[in-house]
């Protein structure tokens, strides 16, 4: 099978978790009968977001999701994501992407009939991110947070990932600060959403630890006291995942696919500010009973699994038995 290489320079500060998911992925691709190479290969796996290769051979597209412009979605990002749609619908044999949610919403967008779409969960890297070691406290204060323990939200500041809606729910929560890990929304060049997520809540500094090292996140998801996420969509969610290994509880919305990736690991709440505050609130007072059903759930996802769920597309697209692709943990 053929993979394309690193993503270019710069790449993964915008788009952190694609190119992780890359990089885990291809590393757990090979297999006994599927050798990765760079060219020439019997059947591509490409990233979709790329132009894809010069070569006539059978290709299986990785589609992540699929945005809209209801959710505040750029018009920009939303034509490149169309053009991406009906490029993927003419040349892939197979689409491969990260949840049955987003399964659903490719197909719907982009006329591709569900048949030719498999689904391949994503991991966790389940020897990096665990409940033991060491916590992110003295992190968290010197970025100018205080002593309280904290809520703690991982993603872009785009407006589909409803950071506003987390920031309203913590101003009746004042026992808890909000800590982020906050990139700029990728599909804009203004910053204003970024300056606007770390605006203090009542008066209280609001600490963003962006650009933090792998080993600094695990620490900050260790430390915190809940995970939030309340998105009105994802394709998939691996914050979550990530928290979830390390025992963390995690607050969720009820859309995309947040409700199959969490499952009985943490609390599913419709997104509004009275729904998040009772889920915080909940998830704040069963911790100790919700910490070994996130990590039982988490522990569901590793990056060997998504693997054999990729080389059975990459089978299905030969023509042959996906059972050939052997299984994966």
């Amino acid at each position: 099978m053929g993979v394309p290489g690193p993503f270019p320079a710069g790449w993964d500060a915008y788009f952190r978790s694609a190119g992780r998911v890359w990089s885990n992925v291809t590393a757990n691709l090979a297999a006994p009968g599927f050798e990765v190479v760079s060219a020439d290969p019997d059947v591509w796996l490409w990233d979709a977001y790329r132009d894809f290769p010069d070569s006539d051979r059978p290709l299986v597209a990785v589609v992540h999701e699929a945005p809209i412009e209801s959710e505040g979605v750029s018009a920009a990002m939303v034509a490149r994501t169309d053009a991406i749609g009906r490029l993927v619908c003419d040349r892939a044999v197979r689409v491969v992407t990260c949840s049955s949610a987003s399964r659903e919403r490719i197909a719907d967008r982009y006329g591709i009939v569900r048949e030719r779409i498999d689904v391949a969960p994503y991991g966790v890297d389940l020897e990096r991110f665990v409940p033991e070691g060491p916590v992110a406290t003295a992190q968290v204060r010197a970025a100018g947070g205080d002593d309280r323990p904290y809520m703690l939200f991982v993603g872009t500041v785009m407006p589909r990932k409803n950071l506003p809606l987390l920031r309203r729910a913590m101003e009746d929560l004042p026992s808890h600060q909000l800590v982020l890990v906050a990139s700029p929304a990728f599909d804009r060049e203004s910053t204003e959403l970024l300056a606007e997520a770390v605006r203090p809540i009542g008066g209280k500094h609001v600490a963003n630890l962006s650009g933090i090292d792998e080993d600094g996140l695990v620490a900050l998801m260790r430390g915190a006291s809940v995970l939030c996420l309340p998105s009105s969509s994802e394709g998939f969610g691996l914050p979550v995942v990530e928290a979830m290994a390390c025992g963390t509880p995690v607050v969720v919305s009820d859309r995309g696919s947040l409700p199959e990736v969490v499952g009985e690991g943490g609390i599913i709440v419709p997104p509004t500010s009275e729904d998040l505050v009772a889920g915080l609130r909940e998830a704040l007072r069963r911790r100790e009973e919700l910490a070994p059903k996130a990590l039982r759930q988490a522990r569901t996802f590793t990056w060997a699994r998504t693997a054999t769920l990729m080389r059975r597309s990459l089978a299905t697209a030969l023509g042959l038995d996906p059972a050939s692709a052997g299984t994966g943990h």
